[in-house]
C-alpha cells in the first residue's frame, strides 16, 4: 500500500510538472478573456514567447527593410504621420505615443494598405494575423503599465528604429525586460501587465502585429468581432458611463449583441473598402 501511495505521488507529481510546463509554453488553452469589466488578467501565459516556434517570423525579418524603407519618409520626419491614432491619454504623457494602423483586429484600414503596399503584402502572408501597425513612442516618454485586450493573441514587435537597448529603452512584462532590435521581432503576451519607455533623445519606432495563438486560430474571426465590441462598449462608457451602473449580465448581453453587429459588419468592411 506504501509502495502504491509513493507511485501515486510520484505519478501526480510527473503530471504536475507536464502541466506547468505545457502552461509555460503558451500551450493550454485558457477561457478567452476581454477586459470589459475586470481589467486584470489572472491567467498564466508565459510573459515572453520564442520567435523560432512561428516560421512567419524569419520572412518578416528578412524582409524588415522593406517595412522600413516604404515608412521612410514618416521614419525620417519628413511628414506627419498619416492617419496617426493616438492611444490613450490615461496610458502615456500626451502626444507620447502614436501609430498608423494597417489592421485593427481585422477591420483593415484602407487608406494606409494602399499607400503602402508592399508592407501589405507583407502583412497578408502572416497566419492568424489580427493587427498591424507602425508604432512611435516619442523620446523620454514611457507607456504606463497596462494590459492589453484579449488573452487570445501575441503581440510581436518588429525594432523599425531603436535608438538604444536597455536600460535606456526597452519593455518589461511582468518581471522581464527586454530590449528591442532593429529588424528582429520580440513577442510577448499584452494581457500580461507590461509596460514600455524610451529614455532617449531619439524616436523609437517598432511595427506592431498582433497573431492568435494556435488554439484560438479557429475562433479568429469571433475573436476580433469581440474585441471590437469591448472597444464599443468602452468609447460608449467615456462618454455616459454605464458599465458600472448595470449588473454584469447586463453588461455580457450587450456585449453579444454589439459582438453580433461587428462579426457581420468586418468581412463587408474589408471586401467593400467601407
Amino acid at each position: 500500500m506504501k509502495r502504491f501511495s509513493n507511485f501515486a505521488l510520484q505519478k501526480k507529481e510527473l503530471f504536475s510538472n507536464i502541466n506547468d510546463d505545457i502552461m509555460k509554453a503558451g500551450i493550454v488553452k485558457e477561457e478567452p478573456n476581454y477586459f470589459l469589466l475586470d481589467e486584470k488578467y489572472y491567467g498564466k501565459q508565459p510573459y515572453f514567447y520564442e520567435p523560432k516556434d512561428y516560421p512567419w517570423v524569419a520572412e518578416i525579418e528578412k524582409n524588415w527593410t522593406v517595412i522600413r524603407d516604404e515608412m521612410m519618409d514618416i521614419i525620417s520626419q519628413r511628414e506627419k504621420i498619416p492617419n496617426a491614432n493616438l492611444y490613450p491619454p490615461s496610458l502615456s504623457s500626451p502626444d507620447a505615443w502614436k501609430n498608423v494602423c494597417f489592421y485593427n483586429y481585422t477591420w483593415k484600414k484602407h487608406k494606409n494598405c494602399n499607400r503602402f503596399p508592399k508592407t501589405d503584402k507583407l502583412l497578408s502572408a502572416i497566419p492568424n494575423m489580427t493587427y498591424a501597425g507602425l508604432c512611435l513612442l516619442e523620446p523620454h516618454t514611457k507607456v504606463h503599465p497596462h494590459n492589453g485586450d484579449t488573452n487570445t493573441t501575441i503581440r510581436c514587435h518588429l525594432g523599425i528604429k531603436i535608438p538604444a537597448p536597455l536600460p535606456l529603452a526597452g519593455i518589461s512584462v511582468g518581471n522581464e525586460e527586454r530590449s528591442w532590435e532593429d529588424g528582429k521581432i520580440l513577442m510577448f503576451s499584452d494581457a500580461q501587465l507590461h509596460t514600455v519607455w524610451n529614455d532617449t533623445d531619439e524616436q523609437r519606432y517598432i511595427f506592431t502585429i498582433d497573431v492568435v495563438r494556435h488554439e484560438y486560430a479557429k475562433e479568429t474571426h469571433t475573436i476580433c468581432s469581440k474585441v471590437l465590441a469591448v472597444f464599443t462598449m468602452k468609447a460608449i462608457d467615456e462618454k455616459v458611463a454605464y458599465l458600472k451602473k448595470v449588473p454584469p449580465f447586463v453588461a455580457n448581453f450587450i456585449l453579444n449583441i454589439v459582438t453580433a453587429l461587428w462579426y457581420v459588419y468586418i468581412p463587408v468592411q474589408r471586401r467593400f473598402g467601407i
